[in-house]
């Protein structure tokens, strides 16, 4: 005969679980809505609320963990998302600087432009590892003012000196190389540190991917070149 306190108490964990089960969903999603709480617009909250579902996330998530560095990915890809709409897109970087700071903003800039994506992308090729593209992946982002040049458009009016600060990038990083981001303004900017460093007589080797009103240059070291499939391969083997 089976015990009634026995009985009585399975039917209460049972219970307690199912209830549960059902409840787990509802808190999940309330805890990634007071994640993002810190944006102001609705309609922006909305659009990186709905990040979550998207393919570039899921493959995004397996790799970063937990916290700040998945919420930047989804800023980033709503950002390319509303990136026609100026003041909506200014609104949101207000809303990451104010939350993360510059470094979070420049994180978020990097997601939208695909350049996180990229990189996750070719480091599972690279070092099939989960664990080893985690390693790469937050070290590239949790050090992404010292890897990436943020060009801003007063920075026209010191163009030899960025060039400077490129070359000195790469012959001094572990990496042998560095990359330089500009959007907007800033674009024409970024194509005259360029232009510099390519007048080197070093003859770094320069790749550039351009979209719209952005631009991004992966420059290496000279004996570098031919002998890459991917811009990311350096910061994999470093």
């Amino acid at each position: 005969m089976s015990d009634p306190l026995e009985s009585m108490t399975k039917g209460a964990t049972k219970g307690f679980l199912e209830h549960w089960e059902e409840k787990i969903p509802e808190l999940v999603t309330k805890l990634r809505n007071r994640e993002i709480a810190f944006i102001q617009d609705k309609r922006n909250f909305d659009i990186v609320r709905r990040e979550t579902g998207t393919a570039e996330f899921k493959l995004f998530q397996q790799f970063a963990p937990k916290g700040w560095l998945r919420i930047l990915f989804k800023m980033g890809l709503a950002l390319r998302e509303i990136e026609k709409d100026q003041e909506r897109v200014e609104e949101l970087k207000n809303d990451i600087y104010h939350k993360f700071g510059t470094g979070g903003v420049h994180i978020a800039e990097l997601a939208q432009r695909g350049i996180v994506t990229q990189l996750v992308a070719h480091l599972t090729k690279i070092l099939g590892n989960p664990a080893d593209v985690t390693n790469k992946l937050v070290a590239f982002l949790e050090h992404v003012d010292e890897l990436v040049l943020f060009v801003k458009k007063s920075d026209a009016e010191r163009i030899k000196r960025l060039c400077d600060l490129v070359k000195g990038r790469v012959d001094n990083s572990q990496s042998r190389m560095t990359i330089v981001f500009g959007s907007g303004f800033a674009k024409n900017v970024v194509l005259r540190i360029l232009k510099c460093v390519k007048e080197d007589l070093r003859e770094y080797f320069i790749e550039t991917q351009e979209e719209g009103l952005q631009v991004i240059g992966f420059i290496f070291a000279p004996e570098l070149e031919g002998r890459l499939t991917h811009w990311s391969e350096p910061l994999a083997r470093t």
